[in-house]
């Protein structure tokens, strides 16, 4: 009976502790920007301006779900960001249109 438990117990363990190594790390930052066309990128601040261009906003600020949903990889692309507004996750920022994203 007592290995029956302690193997019960291992088990328990080993299942609780692959479920914090395969858990995926979200992003902290508050904005994704694109620098260039198509890729966008995380970044903490994002006080620069935008270069016009066709195709998406060059930045959109990180909702609080999003923070906690979006994955944290190097770069995202168009597709990453519609899906994002549409889960409600990035928000479009108040008179930021399409271009690309420059620090000056």
């Amino acid at each position: 009976m007592k290995k029956i438990v302690f193997g019960l117990c291992l088990a328990t363990v080993a299942i609780a502790g692959s479920a914090f190594i395969n858990e995926k790390k979200s992003i902290t930052e508050s904005y994704l920007v694109q620098p260039a066309t198509g890729s966008f990128i995380r970044l903490a601040t994002a006080p620069g301006a935008c270069m016009s261009s066709s195709g998406l906003n060059c930045k959109y600020a990180v909702t609080a779900f999003g923070r906690l949903y979006i994955p944290a990889q190097s770069t995202y692309t168009n597709a990453n960001i519609e899906e994002y507004l549409g889960d409600e996750w990035i928000e479009e920022i108040p008179n930021v249109g399409p271009g690309t994203y420059y620090t000056p």
